[in-house]
């Protein structure tokens, strides 16, 4: 990696957190441990009745960097703790870490890397998937994101990297919507300051083996959905919402009649539809195949 010429900017870290004392600690772990050492760390407390705020003061006590801890009295929800966060960040850019992920020890340095050699500053990266055992890449793919693409479907995910007065200038997420809310941002942040890039490294560790729900129900992702078209439907074409339709079913785990893709599909989304059904399908198999086993370990 070619050196960033002393290019060291500080880089706030926000989590949004409740109820999730234990699994925010290994989040927190995660970025004392990150290479690049300009780093600020944001926690918002979303009305926690566990033992969250003993566990950040514990965390302070040994950190490498500054720990700004914010509580909400009572659950405002996820958007506004990400807001409280990034109101009071002193960074020159921003991310986000979820409670229940962490950091690869490269993620920031590899984002710095872009922004000062690249001048790059809306970059996302590829995510590798954690049961407790196991590591498992997701899908990768790397390179320019433009508006355009970012119509068809949420080509960044759930995390970003950019400059913090950039989604201060959109006024940060959506706290109306139930769902899509990552999406919302994003979408409005391209339209705003132009094409992001995606590293082709994975960087973040999505964790999916301590039994608690990471997803809205079906029923806010849905409305989210329909909120979603709702308030960009100035900027979507019909073979926008074509695609956005079987995003939303594919988001939550629906059966998808061949009736409705036939009538849905669209030159620009089929491959990625495709793609994204098989991807669906071969975890939706491991998983399968997973308690298969174990039913057979209990018999």
């Amino acid at each position: 990696m070619e050196k960033t010429n002393n290019c060291e900017p500080l880089v706030s870290v926000y989590i949004p957190t409740h109820n999730r004392a234990n699994l925010l600690k290994k989040a927190v772990l995660s970025i004392f441990f990150q290479s690049y050492r300009n780093i600020e760390i944001l926690i918002c407390d979303d009305g926690s009745t566990d033992n969250t705020g003993s566990t950040v003061d514990d965390l302070k006590k040994s950190s490498p960097f500054p720990i700004i801890y914010i509580k909400n009295e009572s659950p405002m929800g996820a958007c506004n703790a990400r807001n409280r966060c990034i109101s009071v960040a002193s960074g020159e850019y921003i991310t986000g870490l979820d409670d229940d992920d962490q950091f690869t020890e490269d993620r920031i340095s590899t984002f710095i890397h872009e922004a000062c050699v690249n001048s790059r500053h809306i970059i996302s990266a590829n995510h590798t998937f954690s049961d407790g055992k196991t590591l498992k890449n997701g899908p990768s793919y790397s390179g320019e994101i433009t508006f355009d693409d970012m119509k068809f479907r949420n080509h960044i995910g759930n995390q970003i990297f950019t400059k913090t007065k950039y989604l201060r200038e959109i006024g940060g997420f959506d706290e109306n919507l139930p769902a899509w809310q990552d999406y919302d941002a994003w979408f409005r942040l391209l339209k705003k300051h132009g094409n992001s890039f995606r590293v082709s490294a994975s960087t973040y560790v999505v964790n999916v083996d301590h039994g608690e729900n990471r997803i809205s129900t079906s029923s806010k992702a849905y409305k989210g959905h329909l909120m979603f078209l709702e308030k960009h439907a100035v900027e979507l074409s019909k073979d926008h919402v074509k695609s956005l339709r079987l995003m939303d079913l594919i988001n939550r785990q629906q059966k998808i009649p061949l009736s409705f893709i036939f009538k849905n599909i669209s030159k620009k989304n089929i491959i990625t539809m495709i793609k994204l059904s098989l991807s669906r399908t071969i975890s939706s198999l491991h998983l399968l195949k997973k308690q298969f086993s174990k039913n057979m370990r209990r018999n």
